[in-house]
């Protein structure tokens, strides 16, 4: 889209992206909802047939052609090196490239405390019912599916693009800290919807950001960097929130999350005053 000149509809297309991949997980959650409640052993079958038959589908009509080299261990590690080389190439010119990749970082992080453990803490310290889990992701869900669009065009009325972003981070963050701090289950549940809601509609606008300020001759690279650096956040999580969970307890690990988070807004938004990026 960039090259036909429709760069101002990435971010439509992006958040069509993220809505469409929402209508995925919500008609899966239903009907696995569904056939569960008839037999469990049935959930696994419809996914994994449409799995199967999507995938030769693909093989079929989106034939490539594939060189296997002798020493593919070698390879890959060569690859990622040069990923990597080539990706801090491009972030030392790109000051914005390298404040988004900081709050990814950071906000892959905060997000991967909620994700893991939201569950556990409705269920044992909230007292909420294990049954009104899928109503809570449902509800999370519409929401998202019916106003991703409408953001995302209130998105673009900020004079400064990296605003909503922040915005949109600063409510999520809130949203944490409001989860770890309340013994009310009504206010754990409306502000775990909204986290849920607030996360999905930055992805586009993050999306947009990134893509927009990348050399087109780097795109695959600085694309596939990007998916390195939020993968770490992820596993940084994993390493460390199991440790935290089972030492001081579920808020405690959520308010960590609460503050990487914060120390993440807070670099990025400092990268932005230094460098003067609007």
């Amino acid at each position: 889209m960039k090259h036909e000149g429709k760069e101002e509809k990435v971010k439509h297309a992006f958040a069509q992206g993220t809505k469409y991949r929402i209508i995925g997980n919500l008609s899966g959650l239903i009907l696995g909802g569904y056939l569960a409640s008839l037999d469990i052993t049935l959930v696994w079958v419809p996914f994994t047939i449409v799995f199967l038959i999507l995938n030769l589908f693909l093989i079929l009509k989106m034939k490539e052609e594939y060189k296997i080299g002798k020493v593919i261990s070698n390879r890959i590690l060569s690859k990622i090196s040069e990923t990597i080389k080539k990706s801090l190439i491009v972030i030392k010119s790109q000051k914005l490239i390298l404040a988004l990749l900081l709050l990814a970082l950071f906000s892959e992080f905060s997000f991967e405390t909620i994700s893991q453990y939201w569950q556990v803490h409705f269920n044992e310290n909230l007292f909420i019912k294990t049954e009104y889990f899928g109503w809570i992701l449902v509800i999370s869900s519409v929401i998202t599916i019916l106003l991703i669009d409408k953001v995302t065009r209130l998105s673009e009325r900020f004079k400064h693009e990296v605003s909503s972003l922040v915005i949109l981070e600063i409510l999520f963050l809130l949203s944490l800290l409001v989860i770890a701090l309340t013994v009310s289950p009504i206010l754990a549940i409306i502000f775990f919807i909204l986290l849920q809601s607030f996360a999905s509609f930055k992805e586009p606008i993050f999306l947009d950001l990134y893509n927009k300020h990348i050399p087109s001759e780097q795109r695959a690279t600085l694309l596939s960097f990007q998916s390195l650096v939020g993968s770490g956040g992820e596993v940084l999580a994993g390493l460390c929130i199991g440790v935290v969970a089972l030492k001081f307890g579920l808020r405690i690990t959520f308010g960590l999350g609460t503050v990487v988070l914060f120390f993440g807004i807070m670099g990025f938004l400092l990268l932005v005053r230094l460098n003067k990026i609007r």
